[in-house]
């Protein structure tokens, strides 16, 4: 089922959003792994095109090594994605579940490209599960991290979603690492979640290290040809 909270339309919340250089938020789960396929290239495409043409998307967790080598000279102790065109990244995650294809994609509104926008709201009812709010902005980023990383951090588990919850230990204390747990408990919040202000006000959203975490412990090396 797609649920998508829209408070007003979406011409005028993005012309204020621009206005007021504010976030927004989307987050998407989706079955078909060509539309899949199609966002996540939208995505890397446009961020690509910022940190330029020296992006090489990770194929195994960059927690093993340094993939990206961006022509914007960062400097310590700077806010370098304010005065710099890294401001336009499009941040986020996303996890391939093996059942379905989740998505959290954070930018200001203007970056938020309209070919991403006619991907997620032209999605059938069997296709996918949207949780946007268009009253809803944000001051900073959740995902700020993953800018080193070209901006989206891509997860593909090992397990499929539903062993995952299938197994009973999964739920005893200590069985796995507790920020791939919360990783994991945040993320199915999501899919249960009627809103996106729901999901803000409950802050149903991994932490950038609870991701990672995650990765280490059911991650594999992403095999996709995305």
């Amino acid at each position: 089922m797609v649920t998508i909270k829209l408070m007003c339309s979406l011409k005028t919340t993005i012309l204020h959003a621009l206005e007021n250089r504010k976030l927004t938020r989307l987050f998407v789960a989706i079955n078909d792994t060509k539309i899949s396929s199609k966002l996540l290239k939208t995505i890397i495409f446009h961020n690509g095109n910022i940190i330029g043409k020296s992006l090489i998307v990770p194929k195994v967790p960059f927690y093993q090594g340094d993939y990206i080598k961006s022509n914007f000279p960062v400097k310590k102790g700077e806010n370098y994605l304010e005065k710099t065109e890294l401001k336009h990244l499009i941040t986020g995650f996303t996890v391939d579940t093996l059942d379905a294809f989740l998505f959290f994609a954070e930018g200001l509104a203007e970056d938020i490209s309209a070919e991403v926008w006619n991907i997620v709201f032209s999605l059938q009812t069997s296709q996918g599960f949207v949780l946007y709010n268009s009253d809803l902005s944000f001051g900073q980023r959740l995902y700020e991290d993953f800018v080193s990383i070209g901006g989206i951090y891509v997860i593909t588990l090992g397990v499929p979603w539903h062993r995952l919850f299938a197994d009973p230990k999964i739920f005893l204390e200590g069985y796995i690492p507790a920020p791939a747990w919360r990783a994991l408990l945040a993320l199915k919040n999501l899919l249960m979640s009627s809103s996106m202000q729901e999901a803000v006000q409950m802050n149903w959203f991994p932490a950038y290290n609870e991701l990672i975490c995650l990765d280490m412990e059911f991650g594999v090396p992403m095999y996709k040809n995305y």
